[in-house]
């Protein structure tokens, strides 16, 4: 059987859970192949780039045209955070001759926006999976919806911009992935989690095909625990929280949420806590917070979730989360948001899952930092049972199997 995994980049959750799927693949004797615009950060076998795929004037100038067009049909230049829209088109025409050219048997879609095209549903001669990352595939191409239900219906009159012609882009978005997602083609879906399972399976766009839930799966070769781990960002004479978030500007990934949680508490709660914040600082961070840029090693963050003593996560919208499920795996305890799947996700024994608030956030911390303990090897056995590479790879590798 030989399968393409699609993802447009190689940062992310979708990219880290999609290059483990590939690889464990591969470990188990199937043809798998990976396709990307970002090029190599790391060795990842039979790895196709776009960019470097042949292309000759001609077909240059095409795309040049393409990508003119494209921008000017769909892109929303209206600043609508925390919404991100991503569009239905390619901005790599020649990807569409190599996989006419290649016959793969399976082509599975993860987080691929920008590089796939919705029309090449109905060109390509093959099977497809998506995997719900996140909410883009069945939405005009908003990433979460974060309350709106207009992928219900068709996206129109989108209440995230207020500008006409952005509200238009979006609808054509939409209507652009109506015409090519036809119940004809054969195509599954897989998704992270139930939640965005049974959200999935109301959308106009998706609901029409075969759902199934395999979580991403965590290499527990990497995040494990590890007792009496050190590091130098750890103070180990207070309590060392650790947050960690791509951008901090992201607002749904809840930097915000903690700085205000932060200057909430006691002075002498403060007194005993470091907080450690992992990412990239585009706002500038607070002086009182130990900061380091992203992790891309997995080996150096499994270190520093096993140093650390607590996540805290106030995101505002989740599909799964690949890092709160890794820092689980390694046995560390999690503060959330009551948002998406986490609350099926965290539980009494692994940390607490909260009201969206940043004082409920401030309280918590509060609690952890006089009377809370846990059971971290407990916690890691449990979460690298569940998130384990090789029974979810199977599960996958069962669905690419039934297509008929």
């Amino acid at each position: 059987m030989k399968i393409l995994h699609i993802n447009s980049f190689l940062q992310g959750g979708a990219a880290n859970a999609s290059i483990l799927l590939h690889k464990t693949l591969l470990e188990n004797g199937y043809d798998s192949y990976y396709l990307s615009i970002s090029e190599n950060t790391e060795t990842i076998p039979k790895h196709i780039i776009a960019n470097a795929l042949p292309s000759n004037f001609v077909d240059k100038l095409l795309n040049k045209l393409y990508v003119i067009t494209g921008k000017k049909r769909f892109n929303v230049e209206e600043q609508v955070p925390p919404f991100m829209f991503s569009v239905p088109v390619s901005y790599f025409l020649r990807v569409k001759n190599f996989l006419q050219k290649n016959n793969f048997d399976i082509i599975h879609l993860h987080w691929a926006y920008g590089l796939w095209d919705f029309r090449w549903f109905n060109t390509i001669n093959t099977k497809f999976v998506i995997t719900n990352h996140d909410m883009g595939f069945f939405t005009a191409g908003c990433s979460h919806s974060y309350g709106c239900i207009g992928y219900i219906s068709n996206c129109n009159n989108c209440p995230a911009v207020t500008k006409q012609i952005s509200k238009q882009k979006i609808y054509n978005s939409f209507l652009y992935k109506q015409k090519f997602l036809q119940s004809s083609i054969k195509l599954k879906v897989i998704n992270v989690s139930d939640w965005i399972k049974s959200v999935s399976l109301k959308s106009k766009l998706l609901n029409k095909f075969e759902h199934s839930t395999i979580e991403n799966a965590v290499d527990t070769k990497v995040f494990n625990y590890q007792a009496s781990t050190n590091h130098n960002l750890v103070d180990k004479q207070k309590i060392n929280l650790l947050f960690i978030a791509a951008k901090f500007s992201y607002k749904n990934k809840g930097y915000f949420d903690l700085l205000e949680a932060y200057y909430l508490l006691k002075e002498d709660v403060r007194n005993k806590i470091n907080i450690i914040i992992v990412g990239k600082d585009d706002v500038g961070v607070d002086k009182y917070f130990t900061h380091v840029d992203l992790i891309n090693e997995p080996a150096k963050l499994a270190t520093l979730y096993n140093a650390c003593d607590l996540l805290v996560y106030p995101s505002h919208a989740e599909t799964q989360s690949l890092v709160v499920s890794e820092a689980l795996c390694c046995g560390l305890p999690v503060i959330a948001y009551k948002i998406g799947p986490l609350p099926n996700i965290i539980n009494e024994e692994s940390g607490f899952v909260i009201e969206k608030s940043p004082v409920c956030l401030a309280e918590t911390i509060e609690m952890i930092a006089s009377v809370k303990t846990f059971n971290r090897e407990l916690i890691s056995t449990k979460y690298k049972d569940r998130f384990n590479v090789n029974k979810l790879v199977e599960k996958t590798a069962k669905l690419y199997q039934s297509f008929t």
